[in-house]
């Protein structure tokens, strides 16, 4: 009971913890609190679907909710910019896997969650940031978070471009996977988004995403 007690008690700090995070996420850029929002759904089902335990999905959603909480530190002209990013600007930004990580270890118990945070910007093939991960040396929630999160960002509405449709995007899914993304995981999803019947576009577009796209 006295162990039960005290899990209770750092369930509750973490989450008020958590709470004050994304309080801040959404103060700062209301856009990425909604977009985590949408990425924590995605994030879960894709990790019911390869059945990870429940300890492991606990830290898969806290890390999807809280993967851009580093975005807190870039500035409010450079996040809301109408227009591409300079070079210097977009080495800001790419800051915020580390700055994000930083915040969320300071949270006693959220180390493994500061770890998917830190590398979600990694890819398969090594060339992500900002460690270079490569492959299965990529924590699967990160690898997760960010397959999600990339769906997330086409299908969504930006000042500087309009979003895409579903099909399109899972045909770049299909392009980076095996470079950019866990290929294995790109299968998952589109599986997961056909049973829930995505839509099928123009003509001839469903066969060409389920063929594999354009490599």
């Amino acid at each position: 009971l006295q162990h039960a007690e005290r899990r209770a008690h750092v369930l509750r700090a973490v989450r008020a913890r958590v709470r004050e995070l994304v309080e801040r996420i959404d103060a700062h850029d209301g856009y990425t609190a909604g977009h985590s929002t949408e990425v924590v759904g995605w994030s879960g089902t894709l990790g019911e679907r390869l059945r990870l335990s429940l300890p492991d999905l606990f830290e898969l959603e806290l890390g999807a909710l809280l993967h851009d909480v580093g975005k807190v530190r870039v500035p409010d002209a450079i996040l809301r910019k109408p227009a591409a990013l300079d070079p210097s600007e977009r080495e800001l930004v790419r800051r915020h896997p580390v700055w994000g990580a930083e915040l969320v270890e300071r949270v006693p118990g959220l180390e493994p969650v500061a770890t998917i945070v830190r590398f979600h910007h990694e890819r398969w093939d090594g060339s992500g940031y900002p460690d270079g991960l490569e492959r299965d040396r990529i924590p699967i929630a990160s690898r997760i978070v960010a397959l999600c999160d990339a769906y997330q960002a086409m299908t969504s509405g930006r000042p500087y471009r309009p979003p895409l449709q579903p099909t399109t995007a899972v045909r770049e899914l299909r392009a980076g996977a095996g470079t950019q993304f866990d290929p294995a995981l790109v299968d998952c999803f589109v599986d997961v988004l056909k049973e829930r019947g995505w839509p099928l576009g123009p003509p001839g577009e469903r066969e060409a995403v389920e063929a594999g796209g354009t490599q």
